[in-house]
């Protein structure tokens, strides 16, 4: 039988999967028919895309000296793209090995010195790290892992995260061994984002 921390961390990865799977399988379908995707996401598609993206950075994470996987889900992700910049608002709630809520604030834009990059707007994003009242040795792991510098050198390439995490998520639509020779993302005047993607030969 599985450890408890086990069956949650796999229920939480699976609801993930669920909540993404009909994006997935609309990029998964283009790429393997054309090699490429081309699309807008809405600020609403975009939320478990992003969700996965943080879910899968924070799974790569350690806490110093406690060399066990972090359990945690996302218990909130709101997006809204306005003006052609999206607002992020994102909480994780970390199960083990301690127990803490991180919620991240931040705005992503258009690069205007690369079309079809994004950058983090202001290079600056908001961390708010809230554990129990008296629990010491959270409050001590959270801050030798530093999540703010972990979060700022991770957005500094938001095309890199796509191209990191994306991949291993349409495995099981049947893409195996994939990896991006360019990735496009570029915020409309319609507030979407409009997404370009090719995959390699």
């Amino acid at each position: 039988m599985p450890k408890p921390k086990h069956t949650v961390r796999e229920q939480v990865a699976a609801h993930i999967e669920q909540e993404t799977r009909s994006v997935e399988e609309r990029i998964a379908a283009a790429l393997r028919t054309s090699r490429t995707f081309k699309g807008a996401l809405t600020a609403t598609e975009l939320e478990p895309i992003l969700s996965n993206v943080v879910f899968t950075l924070v799974a790569s994470q350690r806490f110093a000296g406690i060399d066990v996987p972090i359990t945690h889900n996302i218990s909130r992700m709101q997006v809204t793209i306005q003006r052609m910049y999206a607002d992020v608002m994102c909480e994780v709630h970390v199960h083990e090995p301690i127990i803490a809520f991180i919620q991240f604030q931040y705005q992503l834009e258009n690069d205007p010195h690369q079309d079809g990059q994004l950058r983090l707007k202001g290079g600056t994003i908001k961390v708010t790290e809230t554990t129990r009242r008296l629990d010491l040795a959270a409050k001590a792991a959270l801050r030798m892992l530093n999540v703010r510098a972990i979060a700022l050198r991770e957005l500094r390439d938001p095309n890199d995260i796509i191209r990191r995490t994306l991949p291993p998520q349409l495995e099981v639509h049947g893409l195996d061994d994939l990896c991006f020779e360019n990735i496009d993302l570029t915020f409309m005047d319609d507030d979407t984002l409009h997404v370009v993607l090719r995959a390699g030969t």
